[in-house]
């Protein structure tokens, strides 16, 4: 993998092992005015504004586990190249890579149980009880791309911010889709599932309709 460019966007970051993300600071938006535009934004729920450096954290965090699975990807069987899927058994390995980073993870491909289940469980039933707090959940993609999702709950809202990264034709990480968007309602069964729906533009602001219906197997 070719790291002299990626590198450039974090070399004025200090270095540190993957964080947990459980227990972070939930102040993610930037800087709040009282006027309508800015009201407007936040009672719509999405395309929310995100502070600047925790948006470069939140790149940074992911940039460093995407080099950490990198061994797993260069080595797995990719197939049609324009087109990547990766085979079952690579998910896994890089599932189990992220395991051991001590953080909960999943497999977007697939309706199974997450790894490291057990925090963002605990997230969820302090949520329940009213109970501020965030935490970092990675997402796998059956091309090899990553997902780096916080969730925050600040006592009555939770939000997500997320951001996506890939591996383009040079098998470099190249980050994407950065978002913060509120979750209009959500339910977490005692089954362990957590269901709900994202904040998404609506008619006749578009015309269109777009599902932000979610449902996760924890």
């Amino acid at each position: 993998m070719k790291e002299k460019d990626s590198k450039k966007e974090f070399e004025n970051d200090t270095n540190s092992e993957l964080n947990t993300g459980y227990g972070y600071e939930m102040d993610v938006l930037s800087d709040k005015n009282n006027s309508t535009e800015e009201k407007t934004v936040y009672e719509k729920g999405y395309d929310l504004p995100v502070d600047k450096q925790e948006d470069k954290t939140a790149k940074k965090e992911l940039h460093e586990m995407m080099q950490a699975v990198w061994p797993i990807y260069d080595k797995s069987e990719k197939g049609d190249t324009s087109n990547v899927v990766l085979p079952s058994k690579t998910i896994k390995k890089i599932l189990d890579k992220i395991e051991s980073c001590s953080v909960p993870a999943f497999f977007s491909g697939r309706e199974e149980h997450m790894r490291n289940a057990d925090k963002f469980d605990g997230f969820l039933k302090n949520a329940q009880k009213g109970e501020k707090d965030s935490i970092i959940v990675y997402e796998v993609h059956e091309d090899g791309g990553v997902g780096r999702n916080k969730y925050i709950f600040d006592g009555q809202n939770m939000y997500v911010l997320y951001v996506g990264s890939v591996w383009n034709n040079d098998e470099d990480v190249i980050s994407i889709d950065t978002t913060y968007t509120r979750i209009k309602e959500w339910n977490y069964t005692k089954d362990g599932w957590f269901t709900g729906e994202f904040c998404v533009p609506e008619p006749p602001e578009r015309s269109e309709t777009v599902d932000g219906r979610f449902r996760i197997l924890v």
